[in-house]
């Protein structure tokens, strides 16, 4: 990848850029510094530029800065190319009132998973935050949707992803690279995929990967609901989930 970067100075200025996210949205010139193991003077310099063009706005109360509204624009124009959310949403969101879950749609990229959509039922579902998630990022290894992913992916890219560092977000993470490779194995036999309280306390999810009409794997679909619910209603989540990924199949 280095032999392919022409400008340093281009690519300092974008690695700057992706220190913000989601747990990080807000940061000084200092931490910026820091981070990107540069002059505060140097940091400064490319916080100033971006602000002036749109892509940082500075928090006058505190003089931190974070992504401005111009980054919008490229979402918009990303997600109209990518064109999944007239194929995806209509039938996510049905699935959401109809098994009173979340909904969740995302696709590879960059070794993580990107989440593009989520739905949520009329009636509402506990405690969870009504947020879009588009552009959110998780691991593949300890959320359902992430694991459905794997399991279909060329063996090779798989294999690179199964043997990498693994944090342990809960007690049942599956950290083990022989314990992901036999989950992997199992989600390839039954069609999908759990996350058993792998990624966050008291939530279980169902996942599974969603291909197009030539078979070419494009995503993943995941409902997301309390642990005790999906207990109760896991034989008709998986009919539901896989009549919905199917619905799909035949749109994409």
């Amino acid at each position: 990848m280095e032999k392919e970067i022409k400008v340093k100075s281009l690519q300092k200025s974008l690695k700057l850029l992706e220190c913000f996210n989601a747990s990080s949205n807000e940061m000084g010139i200092t931490q910026l510094s820091q981070l990107m193991g540069i002059s505060k003077s140097n940091a400064h310099n490319i916080v100033s530029t971006f602000q002036a063009c749109g892509y940082l706005e500075k928090n006058p109360d505190n003089d931190k800065y974070s992504l401005g509204l111009k980054m919008l624009e490229f979402s918009y124009a990303i997600n109209k190319k990518l064109d999944y959310q007239r194929s995806v949403y209509d039938v996510m969101y049905n699935l959401s009132n109809d098994l009173n879950v979340v909904c969740y749609f995302a696709i590879p990229s960059n070794g993580k998973v990107l989440y593009l959509y989520n739905t949520f039922p009329i009636t509402g579902v506990g405690n969870y935050p009504y947020r879009t998630i588009l552009g959110e990022c998780a691991d593949f290894y300890c959320t359902s949707i992430g694991k459905a992913i794997l399991a279909f992916l060329p063996k090779e890219e798989a294999e690179i992803h199964i043997q990498a560092p693994k944090i342990r977000y809960t007690e049942n993470t599956i950290t083990d690279s022989e314990q992901l490779r036999e989950e992997l194995n199992k989600i390839r036999q039954v069609g999908y995929s759990i996350d058993d309280v792998e990624h966050e306390l008291g939530i279980k999810c169902m996942g599974i990967p969603i291909m197009d009409h030539n078979g070419k794997l494009v995503g993943g679909l995941s409902i997301s609901t309390a642990n005790i619910s999906f207990d109760q209603h896991k034989e008709i989540f998986e009919i539901k989930i896989k009549e919905a990924a199917f619905k799909i199949k035949d749109r994409i």
